[in-house]
């Protein structure tokens, strides 16, 4: 044994001196090491390209179908356009990857048609062979995605942008505005009533600079209107209501009136009108909804300017608010609200609570379609928040919050309906969106 020993030391001695010895080593463990980053790449490589193949042939694949769902639509051809949805994705999606449904470990086909609007989401997974194989233990690499794709056929459409103007509106759009305001009313909202127009703290705010959260939505919605105006095909495509509400609901616009398809004139009446109220400001979503259902009728086929598709589109935070200021009368309860639980008391004119669902049915009813942008009722952080304040925030905070989101998507009836915003790139983009979806023709999304 001794012998052995000495010997592997004097010949580990030569391969550390020796650079023929290094090479020889460093290129028996290199090589192996070497050849499998290799087929790593390779095959790393393989997954990529197929992976981005099948994306390319999904997406294809939802364009085609949308497409071929729509021109149906417009030949009032006497099919289900679902089903034409789903038979043209599947068998574009197919032909272009040369496959067969049972090649795939996962294939999923939805089409989804919301009067004049069609959508198809091809989702799959599918086990691309490794080439390396038993080498590395990995048979297959697992590859997945989803497309989707979104076409509105050219239909007659009614929206109605409802807009909460209430006093928790007046939060400042961004942390700085919210500063700003603080800075030159002491308050926390722009919001104070008991002042004539011109001199409340929402007009000493916009006087210093400061954004709200009403003027980013008035904003919002301006731009969306705008960019809505290039996807319109037919002339007096689209007809708005427009309205405002805090406790009491104003209609600015009538969907029924002559002007109602001068889109110029739309924004006009929203630039002017969409201002914060600074007399009854609470806020009674539910009220706004019944006031709705009598103006509207039941959504039509969208095929004549007389059968209008009907969309119904609220800006709000949803916290309901009981309390109304009336000049010479100071606050008072809102006579027509009508708390229901989990609510809270802070005055006897002033309960919180989220708004009923009850309101949405009739319109459900009348196929009516109800859009929510949430603009999630912010606590403050800045000026004078009173004792009183901090136990009315914690619990519209800890308990109000997802209540809200949940009575919307309820009365809504669908999760993508219920659009969630908090910043004011957040609440253009809802706009867009949801404007867009009803006018915009053909896309992937």
């Amino acid at each position: 044994m001794g012998r052995i020993s000495q010997w592997l030391k004097a010949r580990l001695s030569f391969l550390r001196t020796s650079e023929r010895g290094n090479f020889a080593i460093m290129t028996s463990i290199a090589a192996p090491v070497l050849i499998m980053l290799s087929l790593g790449t390779v095959d790393y490589g393989q997954a990529v390209h197929m992976d981005q193949k099948l994306l390319s042939d999904a997406q294809a694949a939802v364009l085609a179908a949308v497409n071929e769902t729509q021109m149906a639509y417009n030949d009032e051809e006497d099919v289900d356009y679902a089903d034409v949805a789903k038979s043209s994705a599947t068998r574009v999606f197919l032909a272009r990857t040369g496959l067969t449904e049972a090649d795939f470990e996962t294939l999923n086909v939805v089409p989804n048609v919301q009067s004049n609007v069609f959508s198809v989401q091809i989702s799959y997974r599918l086990k691309v062979p490794s080439l390396m194989g038993g080498l590395a233990g990995m048979e297959y690499h697992m590859v997945s995605n989803t497309a989707r794709a979104k076409a509105s056929a050219s239909s007659y459409i009614n929206i109605n942008l409802m807009f909460d103007v209430s006093g928790s509106m007046g939060i400042g759009s961004t942390p700085a505005d919210q500063a700003l305001i603080a800075s030159v009313t002491n308050c926390a909202f722009a919001c104070h009533t008991g002042s004539p127009r011109g001199s409340s703290t929402y007009d000493v705010a916009k006087a210093a600079g400061a954004v709200m959260r009403i003027d980013t939505a008035r904003q919002s919605a301006l731009n969306a209107i705008q960019n809505m105006k290039a996807d319109l095909e037919m002339e007096d495509q689209v007809s708005f209501g427009l309205y405002k509400f805090s406790n009491e609901t104003t209609e600015i616009l009538n969907p029924f009136d002559e002007k109602s398809t001068d889109l110029d004139h739309v924004e006009s009446l929203v630039s002017a009108e969409v201002q914060m109220d600074i007399e009854g400001t609470g806020t009674n979503v539910e009220v706004a909804l019944d006031h709705i259902a009598t103006v509207l009728a039941s959504s039509g086929t969208g095929r004549t300017p007389e059968d209008r598709i009907q969309y119904v589109v609220v800006l709000t935070d949803g916290v309901e608010n009981s309390q109304s200021w009336y000049p010479g009368k100071g606050w008072k309860p809102h006579e027509n609200a009508v708390p229901n639980s989990p609510y809270m008391v802070h005055a006897p004119h002033e309960i919180n609570y989220a708004p009923a669902t009850r309101p949405c049915t009739v319109l459900k009813e009348r196929d009516i379609e109800i859009y929510f942008i949430n603009t999630e009722y912010i606590v403050p952080t800045t000026g004078h928040i009173s004792s009183h304040n901090v136990n009315r925030f914690g619990f519209i905070e800890d308990t109000l919050h997802d209540l809200v989101e949940d009575r919307m998507e309820e009365c809504t009836g669908a999760t993508d309906k219920v659009i969630k915003t908090n910043t004011p790139q957040e609440i253009s983009t809802a706009f867009d969106t949801i404007l867009g979806e009803v006018t915009t023709p053909l896309r992937l999304y």
